[in-house]
This record gives structure tokens, C-alpha cells and sequence, in this order.
């Protein structure tokens, strides 16, 4: 996952605010605990989000404690103590997610950062062979997606939808997985995979046109106008159908922090992406 699906902390609430950071801080001490340190720099919002969503959806009941951060023990937090497991996998499958990103940049980059991706690919070979025996059904059904990405990917032509389908396909399968056979579920996951890959797509549309590497909006971004037009329609249509289809659910808990992050924090991700774009346009 890419830190895209975070909160909008002006709407939030305090103690909401530290639930979300408590979910934040114990999937931190968790990737730790399971994997180490290295997998710490992958600590990402989404996985948070997933965190979350697991404890929101599911039994038992969490529980967090006040706590003090590992590495700044100066620094208060909240930990989760009791959370059914959710924060757990949520660190495996990050795991196995961060693997087969790094193995797209392998085949993405060119040098030197493809060297410098192959230098840390051991370390997270090892961490992914760990998270999959863990996870062998979310394994499996990311394998499957990254391989139909590739060969989606291998036709220059495909377009936005064709291609952000493995990946959002991928997000809803496992929604299913860990919350159940639910329609409405698998719409949930996917939806949010095709949220996430679209604003990835955005954000690297420069480096790929630069390295030639696929991206289905390259061909839009000669003409800017239509570029902004094209990517705007397709994320606002999935943020639409993603409020749509969350207000058909009932999570158990955490609803306003759900909330706020659908609702607000999606638009303000693409926002901060959209002046992180402009910034870089006007410096070029």
C-alpha cells in the first residue's frame, strides 16, 4: 500500500485522533516485533486503515493502552492490546504487499535505483517468505493479481479501468477473506485498491514517461487539461461509489473515524497529490 488512505485530522475528533494513531503506533510495534526494524520503514496509512477496518468490522471488542514510542520514549502513544489479531495481519500482509512492490521496481527502474532496490530485495524476500506462511490465502491471491497486472501492464495500450483492475480486484478478494463472504465487503476492497492505484498512477506518471515504464495515463498527460479532467473524473467516480457503498455497511466500531477518512481524508490525499503535481510543473 502507498499512504494514501489516511485521515483528515482538522475534522477529527481527539479521541478519535487517538484511536487512529494508536492503530498507527501498533501496527509500528508490530512490524517490528514480527520482522524487525527495516520493516518499519514500510509503515505506511493504509496499513493502519486496514488495521482499523479489521478491528471495526470484527470481534473481539480492542482495547488500547497508553504507552510510550520505542524509539522516543519521551513521546506518549496509544497501544492496542487486545485487538482479535487484526493489527497482526494487517503488518503480514503489508509485508507481502511491500515484496511484490519492490519487485515491480526491479522490473520498473533503471539504474541506479533498480540497484538500489536489488541490495534490500534479500531482506524483504526473507520478511515475505515469513508474512506468506502466515497468510497463505492472502499470498495466493496477491500472487495471482501481480502476475495479471504484468501481463495487463504488457500491452502499452490497456486503459485506466483494465489496468487498475488486477489490483483492486486483489483489495476486494481480501476484504472478503478477512471480513467475510459479503458483496458489499468485496466492492468495499475493491474499490479501495482502485482509489489507491489510480492516485499511484498519477503520482508516478512523470517517472514512468521518463523511464518507460507503463502507465495507463501517459497518454492523457500530453495534453494537461485532459489529463486533470480524465484522472479527476475516474477518482472522483470511485470516491462517489466508495461513500455509496460503505453507507451500506455496519461496522461495530470506529464509524466516525471510518468516516472521516472516506469522506475527507480521500479528497485531501488527492488534493495534497494534485499541489505536490503543480509544485513540480512550476519548478520544471
Amino acid at each position: 500500500m502507498f499512504g494514501y488512505i489516511r485521515a483528515y485530522k482538522p475534522e477529527m475528533k481527539f479521541k478519535d485522533y487517538d484511536i487512529y494513531r494508536g492503530a498507527y503506533c501498533s501496527v509500528c510495534r508490530q512490524l517490528l516485533r514480527s520482522y524487525g526494524p527495516a520493516a518499519q520503514l514500510t509503515l505506511s496509512y493504509d496499513t493502519a486503515f486496514l488495521a482499523l477496518v479489521l478491528m471495526a468490522f470484527s470481534e473481539p471488542c480492542p482495547r488500547f493502552e497508553k504507552g510510550r514510542c520505542c524509539y522516543n520514549p519521551l513521546k506518549k502513544c496509544h497501544k492496542c492490546v487486545s485487538d482479535g489479531g487484526a493489527v497482526e495481519t494487517a503488518a503480514d500482509i503489508s509485508m507481502i504487499l511491500v515484496y511484490y512492490k519492490i519487485r515491480d521496481n526491479i522490473t520498473d527502474s533503471k539504474f541506479p535505483k533498480r540497484t538500489a532496490v536489488k541490495l534490500i530485495s534479500p531482506i524483504f524476500s526473507r520478511f515475505h517468505k515469513k508474512a506468506a506462511s502466515k497468510q497463505p490465502e492472502a499470498e495466493k491471491i496477491i500472487a495471482e493479481a501481480m502476475e495479471k497486472q504484468a501481463q495487463v501492464e504488457g500491452d502499452v495500450d490497456t486503459g485506466l479501468d483494465k489496468a487498475a483492475h488486477p489490483t483492486a480486484h486483489a483489495m476486494g478478494r481480501l476484504f472478503e477473506l478477512l471480513l467475510g463472504n459479503n458483496g458489499d465487503m468485496y466492492r468495499f476492497g475493491y474499490l479501495i485498491g482502485r482509489f489507491v492505484y489510480i492516485m499511484d498512477a498519477i503520482d508516478d506518471v512523470e517517472d514512468d514517461i521518463k523511464s518507460g515504464s507503463f502507465n495507463p495515463l501517459k497518454t492523457k498527460y500530453k495534453n494537461g487539461e485532459e489529463f486533470r479532467q480524465y484522472s479527476d473524473g475516474a477518482l472522483n467516480l470511485t470516491a462517489t461509489e466508495l461513500i455509496k457503498t460503505y453507507e451500506g455497511l455496519s461496522p461495530l466500531r470506529y464509524g466516525s473515524i471510518l468516516e472521516n477518512i472516506i469522506y475527507f481524508g480521500l479528497s485531501a490525499s488527492e488534493q495534497n497529490l494534485r499541489g505536490k503535481s503543480s509544485s513540480t510543473e512550476t519548478r520544471g
